[in-house]
């Protein structure tokens, strides 16, 4: 990458900030798919799905568990809706749009579809085991698998951070996920859209 391209990059906190929006936007359709799932899946079933607890996974009762994974399966659509189809559709995700970044493709051409849909597919990919790892072994093997259920948590939590942000310049100053999917963020020009 030359140095009139890097020059076009966002700064990392600007690109944090970015995930951050997009975070806090990702929040409303969450809880709307949850709960809409919960009550779907209570109609159909006649079990009860409670919300998710700030808590041990062990320690959940079963309308919890149920609950969680109601949420984790609105975590996943509202991933790949919002960053797949509606931030391919756009050639960024909102959090991105509000802060002026768009991405390109690796020679600055437009960014493709396919490639933006890739990027919010691997990205949901990389969540699932942080989502997913510790729970399970919690409702597994119960509160003897508390410490390894938050080591779960942390080393996924690490995982998407260290494959999904960009945490240096050093080389292409590229995330993991941009590089597999041939993308990269650029700062939008005034006028330049």
């Amino acid at each position: 990458m030359d140095q009139a391209e890097t020059a076009n990059m966002p700064s990392m906190s600007r690109t944090w900030a970015a995930g951050a929006i997009n975070f806090l936007i990702a929040m409303l359709p969450i809880w709307m798919l949850s709960a809409s799932f919960m009550s779907l899946a209570t109609d159909m079933t006649g079990e009860k799905f409670a919300w998710p607890q700030i808590n041990f996974m062990s320690a959940y009762p079963e309308d919890v568990r149920n609950g969680y994974l109601l949420f984790v399966l609105a975590v996943v659509v509202t991933n790949l809706v919002l960053s797949g189809i509606v931030g391919a559709g756009l050639g960024r995700s909102l959090g991105k749009a509000v802060l002026g970044i768009r991405y390109v493709g690796a020679s600055g051409e437009k960014a493709r579809f396919a490639s933006l849909f890739l990027r919010a597919l691997l990205t949901t990919l990389l969540l699932l085991p942080t989502l997913l790892l510790g729970p399970i072994l919690g409702f597994v093997f119960g509160s003897k698998a508390d410490g390894s259920s938050m080591a779960a948590l942390v080393l996924g939590i690490g995982l998407v951070a260290m494959l999904t942000l960009p945490l240096t310049r050093a080389g292409s100053g590229l995330s993991w996920v941009n590089r597999v999917s041939g993308v990269r963020p650029v700062v939008v020009r005034s006028g330049s859209e």
